[in-house]
């Protein structure tokens, strides 16, 4: 029987609350985007509308995760309080929900800026700015796929990522794992905020129409904020005490699809 932890922690109710709103704003920001389209001559999805509708989903799906993890995972309790009150099964719950959590969030973090890149290449259709875009795309599957890959064989066996009392196996350093690929995250995050940036200066416009997308696309920058905090917080936690000290990465792994979505 799964134990459900008591919601008592600042950090539970931290999680619990940020999914509720990382869950509604995306979300709206996504059916307002449906509605605009539906208003326009050409009212067939491209490829951009279709890769955003696939992540915001996915991250629906991930904040959901990061409930459970919260609310039968302990998420906010030190481990030794994990082991107490739920047991050895509470603790690898939480770590087989974590294990999905990082898929979930590396999928929902690539489809969106793949989508922010055929969006791209759609409104600056220029032949070097499409090659670069593509490229850029490029590094964004690669890297999804090094986190993707990596968070299942970062143990061995498989079943070690979650299940450290029945049994036997090591384990790679799996912090370093995600503040490498959290630190390529955020590189990407800056390529994507910058890339358009000289094309819209080049544009034939009034200044304050330049500035006014420059603002639009700069939302990147507080993307680049969230996934330094998150970043930071990583190279805080205790692996040993991970439930206790992983809370705050959890909520701004949240966070940050829910602002590229806006983008």
């Amino acid at each position: 029987m799964v134990y459900v932890f008591p919601i008592e922690r600042e950090s539970q109710k931290a999680i619990i609350a940020g999914a509720v709103v990382f869950s509604l704003l995306p979300t709206a920001a996504v059916v307002l985007r449906m509605v605009a389209r539906s208003r326009l001559k050409v009212r067939t999805l491209d490829l951009s509308d279709w890769l955003i509708l696939l992540a915001c989903l996915v991250a629906v799906a991930y904040q959901a995760l990061a409930v459970a993890c919260a609310v039968v995972g302990g998420m906010g309790y030190h481990t030794t309080e994990v082991l107490a009150m739920g047991g050895p099964e509470s603790f690898t719950l939480l770590m087989k929900l974590v294990t999905v959590v990082v898929l979930f969030w590396s999928l929902s973090l690539g489809l969106t800026k793949l989508s922010i890149l055929a969006l791209y290449a759609k409104i600056f259709s220029i032949g070097k700015f499409v090659l670069i875009s593509q490229a850029c795309a490029v590094f964004v599957v690669i890297w999804a796929m090094v986190l993707f890959i990596g968070a299942f064989t970062i143990c061995s066996p498989v079943e070690y990522n979650w299940d450290k009392f029945s049994v036997v196996g090591t384990c790679g350093d799996v912090r370093m794992l995600w503040a490498v690929t959290g630190g390529l995250n955020i590189f990407s995050d800056l390529v994507v905020m910058l890339l358009p940036m000289p094309y819209i200066y080049g544009l034939s416009l009034q200044l304050y129409k330049k500035i006014g997308l420059m603002v639009t696309f700069g939302i990147g920058l507080a993307v680049c904020i969230v996934s330094t905090v998150r970043l930071a917080e990583i190279i805080k936690i205790d692996m040993n005490d991970f439930p206790y000290s992983g809370g705050i990465a959890l909520m701004f792994s949240a966070l940050e699809p829910c602002l590229l979505r806006k983008y």
